[in-house]
């Protein structure tokens, strides 16, 4: 689709809170806005001599795939027949189910099955408006701009910038627009099922001999690295770190790892004060690290190799499923090498390439950093940096969860603090994955 800025000029931009179809629809009927088709200031037209090919090819045109994404599509229509106040009965949506059921019965058809999908998809919708007790959501359009503005004054500093036109509006956020929602922490019966899950896939990559594939890649690619590895230790975890600071030192590459204890400070103050000390200049990767973390054998040479295999600028290494987790786009999936995010987090194991130093170094001067990862996923929208979870070198976060050293609630105000007035990624978008690599 291609559009004239005048247009956005005229009507604004699209309306963010429509998803999974009904966002172009919504603001083509704005741009119409009763002006007949042939008219060229609003004009619509489809360009049928400029053909293409849109291919569903693997998983993506398996019958689940489908079906999962007529789903989607039928609780987005719903959403927008809702709000435009043209939506049909809940009886009226039941009929048109029960026809879709019909049609594949009768006719053996196994692409009905989208409908029938599609038509579930309409109907819990309708249901969830008649709990909530109102027809159509709230709607977040983005308004049209506003007249020229006066020159802007000088711009703040690369870590401070906020990302223009990516994730969500300055201001002073609320904890849920910033934050997964869960507190990630594994124990119990879910613990005992992780762990299984954890043996199956290790298992999996032991019988298929897919590490033994990628640990023998790693040796030869990419040429050697120069790595710049910081982390704030304490001393009540130093089996650990001692551990950590050996598998480090086995890899392949350049690796320099400078650590301090916090002395009162918090950890990114800390990290800014072994940047300063220990410059990333000539460095081709930064590699932030806490200290309660276990590494694979042969994690950094298999990490380093993965990501720039697929391109990445910021990543992180899945954790394990039995790992202490909040965001569930970063646990390790089976069968799955990477997965592509808008989103990295702050820790506990945080790779940054020499192209965003300029942009995200130094670190704000923050104690915990809660919001941090989700203004950098803006400026990286922002600059088209690749983002991304390595599956295969999947590490273990288990000796507390995340948080436990500090307050939660004066972590979130920190991180209400700083992104007001600071363009952020939502929490909403950070959760979606972009792409899944199944292959190196």
């Amino acid at each position: 689709m291609a559009v004239r800025r005048r247009a956005f000029d005229r009507i604004g931009g699209f309306d963010v809170s429509l998803e999974h179809g009904g966002d172009e629809q919504e603001w083509q009927e704005r741009l119409l806005g009763g002006a007949p088709p042939h008219n060229a200031a609003g004009g619509v037209l489809y360009v049928a001599a400029a053909g293409l090919e849109h291919r569903r090819s693997g998983a993506d045109a398996r019958l689940r795939s489908l079906a999962r994404t007529a789903h989607e599509r039928g609780r987005a229509a719903r959403r927008l027949d809702a709000r435009a106040q043209r939506a049909p009965r809940l009886s009226s949506e039941l009929m048109t189910l029960a026809r879709c059921a019909g049609h594949v019965i009768r006719r053996r058809c196994p692409a009905g099955l989208t409908l029938v999908a599609h038509s579930i998809g309409r109907v819990r919708q309708c249901l969830a408006e008649a709990r909530a007790g109102s027809p159509a959501g709230a709607s977040r359009r983005v308004p049209a701009p506003p007249a020229p503005a006066p020159p802007p004054a000088p711009a703040a500093p690369p870590a401070a910038r906020a990302a223009a036109s990516t994730g969500s509006p300055p201001g002073a956020p609320e904890p849920g627009d910033f934050l997964s929602g869960a507190s990630g922490t594994v124990g119990g019966l879910d613990s005992v099922r992780r762990l299984l899950g954890d043996a199956a896939i290790d298992a999996w990559d032991v019988l298929g001999a897919g590490r033994l594939r990628l640990r023998r890649a790693a040796r030869v690619a990419p040429p050697r690295r120069r790595v710049l590895a910081i982390g704030v230790f304490r001393p009540e975890h130093r089996a650990l770190t001692e551990r950590l600071s050996a598998e480090l030192a086995s890899s392949r590459h350049d690796v320099a790892l400078y650590t301090c204890e916090p002395a009162g400070r918090g950890k990114f103050e800390n990290l800014n004060r072994l940047l300063a000390a220990h410059p990333p200049d000539a460095r081709d990767w930064l590699l932030v690290l806490d200290d309660d973390v276990r590494l694979p054998r042969g994690f950094l040479d298999s990490f380093v190799f993965l990501c720039e295999r697929f391109g990445l600028q910021l990543a992180q290494p899945a954790h394990r499923l039995r790992s202490h987790a909040a965001w569930p786009q970063t646990r390790r999936r089976p069968r799955s090498v990477a997965h592509e995010v808008s989103f990295v987090e702050i820790g506990p194991v945080t790779a940054f390439s020499s192209q965003t130093f300029p942009t995200l170094l130094p670190f704000p001067e923050l104690r915990m950093g809660w919001g941090l990862d989700s203004h950098w996923a803006a400026l990286a929208r922002e600059h088209g940096w690749r983002c991304g979870v390595i599956d295969a070198v999947a590490i273990a976060h288990r000796a507390a969860p995340a948080g436990a050293a500090y307050s939660r609630e004066a972590a979130v105000e920190e991180a209400r603090a700083f992104l007001t007035g600071r363009t952020f990624l939502n929490a909403h978008e950070a959760r979606k994955t972009l792409a899944t690599h199944r292959r190196w």
